[in-house]
């Protein structure tokens, strides 16, 4: 089983796999209790592909600051930064709550959003860096508001689009 959980680099199916491991996990707990060595088991593999999906994403994220784009004339968000975008949703709309406890659910999405959105503004910020004031306001704000749309879809959100906003009336 290691080796399958091993074997992605790919966050949406790691953190698929994460919400599968949790769902053999709550099974297990209903037929066979807390105590059993099985539970011990399916609990260390819960931990270790939850690593590893935080692993990879961050890996994922971090991609970003390895080649800076610049920004084009029309002072539209980087197609890196549009892609990282989709791979945060594409991990957001695959979770599954039915398989942990609101509260887990809340934790995991604040870790997932602080994974993502810190590089992602980061990078907003480096790739701006070379632009005239003006210039460099209206960009961000558009990269911001980009990340902004994207993280609105989704319940339990209201910190990181507070952040978010925060941003961008930084650059009004």
């Amino acid at each position: 089983v290691e080796q399958v959980l091993l074997s992605t680099s790919d966050p949406v199916v790691a953190y698929q796999m994460v919400n599968m491991v949790r769902y053999y996990m709550s099974v297990f707990y209903g037929l066979l209790g807390s105590t059993a060595l099985l539970m011990s088991t399916v609990r260390d593999l819960a931990e270790l592909q939850n690593k590893l999906f935080f692993s990879s994403l961050t890996v994922h994220t971090s991609r970003l600051m390895e080649e800076i784009e610049l920004p084009d004339t029309e002072l539209t968000p980087p197609s890196k930064l549009v892609e990282t975008l989709g791979v945060l949703q594409r991990v957001l709309s695959s979770r599954d709550i039915s398989v942990c406890t609101l509260d887990d659910h809340k934790e995991d999405l604040k870790q997932i959003l602080a994974t993502c959105i810190d590089p992602m503004i980061q990078y907003c910020n480096e790739s701006a860096s070379s632009l005239p004031a003006t210039e460099m306001a209206v960009y961000i704000i558009n990269c911001l508001y980009q990340i902004h749309s994207a993280v609105s879809l989704y319940e339990y959100t209201e910190n990181a689009l507070e952040k978010l906003n925060g941003q961008i009336n930084a650059h009004m």
